[in-house]
């Protein structure tokens, strides 16, 4: 669900700040693999594409690995994922990349979290009322990761 929940956040987001986007295509990749599989079923229907939103790091490898084997680059070509995994900034950093930013979700940070409110609720039993935390996200644009200008979490 959680994904999907992912998905469904980009998806309304596209559509607030750019309501003539046309969404072509919408699967559930979680891997390089299936990423690049999806775009290579993709790109023979839809040979304009030029925008490519995935909701983790893995997906968009596979989808940007995918427009490099057909040669489709250019600067009004972009993917853009969610993770900054250590793979997807080398890729961004790449020259003449088409992977044009990610999201830093602060994975670690989120796990480590996650399991000492857990481990406090066992101590100290469950709270009176929930209490929501959001992690500070942060962009990650193609100028910082080829600068180095950003905080590494990881």
């Amino acid at each position: 669900m959680t994904v999907k929940a992912r998905g469904n956040g980009a998806e309304r987001a596209l559509k607030q700040i750019c309501p003539e986007i046309e969404i072509v295509a919408r699967y559930h990749a979680d891997d390089p693999y299936r990423g690049m599989n999806v775009m290579d079923w993709i790109l023979p229907s839809h040979p304009d594409l030029n925008m490519v939103v995935t909701t983790t790091d893995a997906s968009a490898i596979g989808s940007y690995l995918a427009l490099q084997v057909n040669e489709i680059s250019g600067k009004d070509i972009a993917v853009f994922s969610g993770d900054a995994t250590q793979d997807a900034l080398h890729m961004i950093a790449e020259d003449n990349s088409v992977f044009r930013g990610t999201m830093n979700l602060y994975p670690f940070q989120g796990g480590y979290d996650s399991v000492m409110r857990l481990y406090e609720m066992v101590q100290n039993g469950a709270p009176a009322f929930p209490k929501f935390e959001t992690l500070p996200y942060t962009a990650l644009s193609q100028e910082q990761v080829r600068s180095g200008d950003y905080e590494r979490s990881f």
